[in-house]
C-alpha cells in the first residue's frame, strides 16, 4: 500500500488562508454594520431636515394668515414671539441644522417660498434639503382697481419729505428741499413696484419743487440763484450728473418744468413787470437758448404743452382776473395769450387731454377747487364742470377717463374721478 505524506509548508499555507478568509470576513462586516449605520444616520438627518424645511413653510403660511403685508421679499429666518412664528433675521439654527427662507414676489399678492435646510454631514460633506411653496393673499376679496386703489409699497428718503415725482420707464424720479443728509434728486427702479429700488442720486444744493423727465435727461428746478433750472443726465441712473443749467433775470422761484422735444417751458414767480413764462431751446443742453418769453400778470404754477399744428402751453396762474391761460406757443419769439378763464382763486396745477383741461386750486372756502375745461377752442375755453374737494388740490394727472388729484386733505390725500 502506497503511503502519502504531505508536506509542512502546505498545512501552514492553509492556516493562513484561512485566517485570512476570517479577517477579511470580519473587515466585510465590520464595512457594511458601519455603512448601515451611516445611511441610517443620514436618512434620520434627511428626514428631520424635511421636516424643519415643511414648519419654515407652515410658519410662513401662518403669518400670511396674520397679515399678508408682514411675508416681506427677501431672505429670512425664523423665531417665535409671544407664541407666533415671524421673520426674524437671514436664517435660524436647530441643533446643526440652518434654514433660511427665500420669499419672491410673483405679482402683487402672490408669493413663492423655497426652505432650504442645510447641514454638515461630515466635516467634507455638506447636506441640503429643498421645500417650495407658492402662497397668496387669500383674505384678500376684492382686486385694486381705481375705484378701490391699495398701497404696495413705499420707500423713505433720507432725512427729508418729497416735493415732486415723476416716473419714465422703469426709473421714478423725486425732489427734495436742500438735503443736507442726502441728495434733492433721487432716482428708484421700479420695474418691480412691489420692491423699489434706489439707483442713485445728485447734489445740487438748492430747494427743488419741480421736475420733468424726459428721455436721458431730467429737468429740475427750484429756487437757487446760480440758476433756477438744472439739466441733468440719467442715462446712467446710478451715476446722473448735471449737464447745463439756466438762469433767468432776477432772482425767483421756477415752480413749473415741462419739456416737450428740444424745448424747455419754465415757470415762475413774478417780480415786477417781468416775464413769468419762457420758452428755451436746449438741444445743446450745455447751453440752452431763451426763444420767447411772457409776462403773464403773475405767478405761473404750472404748465401743461399741446402739441399740433398749433402749439399751445395751458397755464394755471395766480393772475386775478385770468387764473387759466392758454398761450399761443407756435412762434415762441412772438408767443402770445389766446384765451383765458376767471376763476374764484389761485389755480395751482393744470393738465390736458384732448379737448379738455383740467385744473386745481387751493381750498376755497366752500367753493370747488376742482375745474374742468373746454379747451376745444383755444380762443374761447370755457368751464364744463366742477368738483368741491374741501382742501388744497397740488397735483392734477389725467389717464383715459380718469382724473388723480393730489390734495391737502386729511382723509383723501388721493382722488379719482371719473370724468367720462
Amino acid at each position: 500500500m502506497r503511503k502519502i505524506t504531505l508536506a509542512k509548508g502546505q498545512s501552514l499555507l492553509e492556516i493562513l488562508l484561512a485566517i485570512t478568509i476570517f479577517a477579511f470576513g470580519i473587515v466585510t462586516l465590520g464595512v457594511l454594520y458601519i455603512d448601515a449605520n451611516v445611511t441610517q444616520r443620514k436618512s434620520l438627518e434627511h428626514t428631520k431636515a424635511m421636516a424643519l424645511a415643511e414648519e419654515g413653510l407652515e410658519a410662513v403660511r401662518s403669518i400670511r394668515d396674520r397679515a399678508f403685508a408682514q411675508v416681506a421679499t427677501g431672505t429670512h429666518g425664523l423665531a417665535l414671539s409671544a407664541g407666533q412664528w415671524i421673520l426674524s433675521g437671514t436664517s435660524d439654527t436647530q441643533d446643526v441644522f440652518t434654514r433660511n427662507l427665500l420669499i419672491s414676489a410673483i405679482d402683487d399678492y402672490t408669493r413663492i417660498v423655497t426652505s432650504t435646510v442645510s447641514w454638515m454631514f461630515s466635516p467634507t460633506q455638506q447636506e441640503n434639503v429643498v421645500s417650495t411653496a407658492i402662497i397668496t393673499d387669500w383674505r384678500r376679496i376684492t382686486p385694486a382697481t381705481w375705484e378701490n386703489p391699495e398701497e404696495v409699497s413705499s420707500s423713505t428718503l433720507t432725512g427729508i419729505a418729497a416735493n415732486a415725482v415723476d416716473v419714465d420707464g422703469d426709473y421714478m424720479y423725486v425732489t427734495t428741499p436742500l438735503n443736507a443728509a442726502g441728495t434733492e434728486l433721487q432716482i428708484f427702479d421700479i420695474s418691480n413696484p412691489i420692491n423699489p429700488v434706489y439707483k442713485g442720486g445728485t447734489e445740487t444744493g438748492m430747494n427743488l419743487f419741480v421736475l420733468d423727465a424726459y428721455g436721458d435727461r431730467v429737468y429740475i428746478a427750484g429756487d437757487s440763484t446760480p440758476a433756477e433750472t438744472k439739466i441733468i443726465d440719467v442715462s446712467n441712473p446710478t451715476n446722473p450728473y448735471q449737464i447745463g443749467s439756466i438762469k433767468m433775470t432776477a432772482n425767483e422761484t421756477v415752480n413749473a418744468v415741462v419739456a416737450s422735444g428740444t424745448l424747455i417751458h419754465l415757470g415762475r414767480d413774478s417780480v415786477g413787470n417781468q416775464a413769468t413764462y419762457f420758452i428755451y431751446e436746449a438741444s445743446n443742453p450745455a447751453s440752452p437758448q431763451l426763444l420767447g418769453s411772457l409776462n403773464m400778470g403773475g405767478d405761473v404754477n404750472s404748465i401743461a404743452v399741446k402739441n399740433g399744428a398749433t402749439q399751445y402751453g395751458f397755464l394755471g396762474t395766480d393772475n386775478s382776473s385770468k387764473e387759466f391761460q392758454i398761450v399761443n406757443v407756435s412762434n415762441p419769439p412772438g408767443m402770445g395769450v389766446a384765451g383765458s378763464v376767471n376763476l374764484n382763486e389761485e389755480l395751482k396745477t393744470v393738465a390736458v387731454s384732448g379737448t379738455l383741461a383740467f385744473g386745481g386750486t387751493d381750498q376755497n372756502g366752500g367753493q370747488p377747487e376742482f375745474f374742468v375745461f373746454n379747451i376745444s377752442d383755444p380762443a374761447h375755453p370755457s368751464t364744463l364742470g366742477t368738483f368741491e374737494i374741501n382742501a388744497d388740490v397740488n397735483r392734477v394727472r389725467v389717464l383715459n377717463n380718469l382724473v388723480f388729484l393730489a390734495t391737502a386733505s386729511s382723509t383723501a390725500e388721493f382722488i379719482t374721478l371719473d370724468v367720462t
